[in-house]
């Protein structure tokens, strides 16, 4: 696996970045969630993901002004 956190490279004259991530370090990394056994990263966008998912299921619900009776 590659790192989503560690881009190595450089830009060239015209500006153009050429570069590759490096290889996941795993256990020695900060980022390793040692109770998932994976990358903090990923599991943080699954996470945001079904959090926005929700969401939408929660304003779905939600009354709009025209149905609110006074």
């Amino acid at each position: 696996m590659k790192c989503p956190l560690s881009i190595t490279g450089e830009l060239t004259a015209d500006k153009e970045f050429i570069g590759a991530a490096a290889d996941c370090l795993k256990e020695e990394c900060a980022w390793w969630n040692k109770t998932m056994e994976a990358c903090c990263v990923p599991v943080l966008a699954a996470n945001f993901i079904t959090f926005l998912m929700l969401m939408q299921e929660l304003v779905k619900k939600m009354p709009t002004p025209r149905t609110i009776k006074k």
